[in-house]
């Protein structure tokens, strides 16, 4: 009796213990670093923020051409603009897609979007290259929130309007790890209730003897 209720109280242990775990919370403000040090503008950014599990990389015409930039002049509050490297806001380099890579699928992505022209069109894909949704955010310098009801993103493509028009990414938000609703294992209520049973066995036995 006693080795069977260690085995089931082993068993049920091991079911939850590989259950996977909830996702957990990522914001990104742009206003510091995670290694420290404040933001200047102007300043890239491509892997500095990797260790909460996006990185960001400029293209044009189809080809790299490094990494993004954040910038204050034209909001509040430093914000991820698609500046080329070495340029600054006024100089009208700016590339054509602002790619986000994340670590590992996410979910719950959303961030404050501004645009100076027309839309800008925003892309999420999932590990095998499967466009999961499109949304697209309105032109106009004010800051609007673009949420994405899709999980398992992998990378977020940004689009801009026209050709050297900027637009400006913050506060970015996502779940990373696991996306998806955490179910209770199927057979934990089978062996709660075996161990429940046992346990009253235990009990009367003790009692009788």
């Amino acid at each position: 009796m006693r080795n069977m209720f260690k085995s089931l109280a082993a068993g049920l242990a091991a079911v939850f213990l590989a259950a996977p775990a909830f996702a957990l919370p990522v914001t990104i403000d742009f206003e510091s670093f995670p290694g420290g040090g404040v933001p200047h503008n102007n300043v890239d950014v491509d892997t500095q923020y990797a260790s909460l599990g996006v990185t960001f990389e400029l293209f044009e015409n189809g080809a790299s051409v490094g990494p993004a930039a954040l910038n204050n002049d034209y909001t509040s509050s430093f914000a991820l603009f698609n500046l080329v490297s070495g340029t600054t806001i006024s100089d009208a380099n700016r590339a054509d897609l602002l790619r986000m890579t994340f670590a590992g699928p996410v979910g719950s992505l959303s961030f404050l979007h501004a645009g100076w022209g027309d839309y800008t069109r925003f892309e999420a894909y999932d590990q095998s290259g499967t466009l999961l949704e499109t949304l697209s955010g309105n032109g106009g310098s004010a800051f609007q929130t673009v949420s994405f009801s899709a999980t398992g993103i992998a990378r977020l493509d940004v689009f801009q309007s026209q050709d050297n028009y900027a637009y400006a990414i913050d506060n970015l938000t996502f779940d990373a790890g696991n996306t998806a609703a955490v179910p209770l294992p199927a057979t934990a209520p089978l062996f709660a209730g075996a161990l429940l049973m046992l346990g009253a066995a235990r009990r009367k036995s003790r009692r009788k003897a």
